[in-house]
């Protein structure tokens, strides 16, 4: 697979940023408790769609860095001069993304804090935010990170080269909002890459137990102060073919007056995907005031 591909795989921009129950035809009676959980499942998942691709892009870059042929980053200058001496690559963005969706500016830099070398089984990578600002083309909203993630080699090995490499993140994101609005929010994920012939493939699992739920892959206080406990119920899972697009899995947020789930790899009538070609959207299922079972279907 071309290296650029494999920069972008994973990533999910157009998830469901800018999610809102909004796009549903609505009348009074449904306008709407939903407004709480169309808002932080926008939120969380911009900064997890983010999340994801700043891991895609640390991973790339330090398995190919001290080479002297990294494979680059659209819209970013990679520092890789310290490596060596000490294991050390700064990234700054200042430039549109390779899917032409986002523009970035700010840094991120990386540290190898444990291991020789970032594929020896326990290597440790430091990976920290520093006002790294994403900004959506299509809309001009915009989210600020900062934060540092450790990620955990646990198997060994190189993601996208070898089958089976597991990696386990923690860390914590400060979350700032276009409104003005900022939020401290906790991470747990476990991700797994798989390479059987070239075809590539990358589960996305929650991995902990917190506030009474388990597969909690994010945690924290929304815009609105209510604390939320976001689980992965069936793991996010991404092909080949589909690199920003999950062609299956299950987010529910919880922790609200009502739950909000939103169900990945659906065709348009939000039928589970199948076939050859890549899933349609994503389904989202919420209850409003009254107790009825609400659903939208929406494109990637």
């Amino acid at each position: 697979m071309h290296m650029k591909k494999i920069i972008q795989f994973g990533l999910a921009a157009m998830v469901v940023a800018g999610l809102s129950l909004n796009s549903c035809k609505k009348d009074d009676d449904t306008m709407d408790d939903g407004l709480e959980q169309s808002e932080l499942s926008s939120d969380e998942s911009s900064h997890s769609n983010e999340l994801e691709a700043s891991l895609n892009e640390a991973d790339v870059t330090i398995s190919s860095s001290g080479l002297g042929k990294g494979p680059g980053i659209p819209g970013a200058k990679v520092n890789d001069s310290t490596f060596i001496s000490q294991k050390k690559i700064v990234i700054t963005y200042d430039g549109l993304s390779g899917d032409g969706l986002r523009n970035r500016s700010g840094v991120v830099v990386l540290q190898l804090i444990s291991g020789n070398k970032w594929s020896d089984a326990g290597a440790v990578l430091q990976v920290e935010a520093q006002n790294l600002k994403v900004t959506r083309v299509s809309t001009g909203k915009s989210v600020v990170i900062n934060g540092v993630h450790y990620i955990t080699n646990v198997t060994g090995g190189k993601a996208y080269v070898n089958s089976n490499v597991i990696h386990k993140v923690r860390g914590n994101t400060e979350v700032s909002f276009d409104n003005g609005t900022m939020r401290t929010w906790q991470v747990a994920r476990k991700r797994t890459f798989t390479n059987t012939s070239g075809q590539l493939g990358l589960k996305v699992e929650g991995d902990t137990a917190v506030g009474g739920y388990s597969n909690v892959v994010v945690w924290g206080v929304n815009r609105r102060g209510t604390a939320f406990y976001t689980q992965l119920t069936t793991p996010l899972t991404f092909n080949s073919q589909c690199t920003s697009r999950p062609v299956s899995g299950i987010k529910v947020h919880n922790g609200l007056v009502k739950s909000i789930s939103v169900t990945f790899g659906v065709d348009e009538s939000g039928n589970p995907y199948s076939g050859t070609g890549c899933p349609y959207g994503f389904k989202i299922n919420w209850e409003d005031r009254k107790g009825n079972a609400r659903t939208a279907v929406v494109s990637y």
